[in-house]
């Protein structure tokens, strides 16, 4: 699975302009956040075609990046996060970016992907 960091302006309309394209393409976002520094943004998404996602995205001559992600599977109850987070941590990894997606999984970005997938193997979807 797929991040995609998309730059943007600060503006009305740039989430739409980004909305519409996906759209057009037959793509549905799955997961976002923005972020916003002054004149500039970011868009980051998981959506449900990288592939579609990305050539939608260069047709459309956007700015972005692409980072893998993680899915995992977590039960829905308080103190599952803090859980597999705490294991990360003791494994001195950061995360650098997390979505929820749904009741039971989200999706993880990690300083240290193949570290992560040791430890998180048997929730990885």
């Amino acid at each position: 699975m797929e991040e995609f960091t998309i730059y943007v302006e600060n503006k009305p309309g740039s989430l739409a302009r980004v909305s519409e394209v996906l759209a057009k393409n037959g793509v549905n976002i799955e997961a976002i956040a923005t972020e916003i520094t002054g004149k500039k943004g970011m868009l980051k998404i998981i959506t449900s075609d990288s592939n579609t996602t990305r050539s939608a995205l260069e047709n459309a001559r956007m700015r972005f990046a692409v980072k893998e992600v993680f899915l995992v599977k977590v039960e829905n109850r308080p103190g599952e996060l803090g859980k597999i987070t705490r294991d990360l941590a003791k494994k001195r990894i950061n995360i650098e970016s997390i979505y929820i997606i749904g009741d039971e999984k989200f999706a993880l970005r990690t300083d240290n992907m193949t570290e992560t997938r040791s430890i998180l193997k048997e929730k990885l979807i």
